[in-house]
């Protein structure tokens, strides 16, 4: 029996995860990979954090830093 409120739905799923996506979880406890179950194919877990942020100065601003 399924403790109450519990949907069935696997973690993975709830969170978005499809095959082929990389994925990071900064902050989570380490038993966290136990609890997020089994990946869909080809989905990789990656211990780096990269936030993908760019920084853009407009070129009239450039020669003001």
């Amino acid at each position: 029996m399924a403790p109450a409120g519990y949907s069935g739905t696997p973690l993975p799923k709830k969170l978005g995860i499809r095959p082929r996506f990389r994925c990071t979880f900064p902050g989570a406890p380490k038993e966290f990979a136990q609890t997020l179950g089994a990946l869909p194919g080809d989905v990789r877990v990656i211990d780096e954090t990269w936030s993908g942020l760019k920084f853009v100065y407009r070129s009239k601003d450039r020669n003001k830093r």
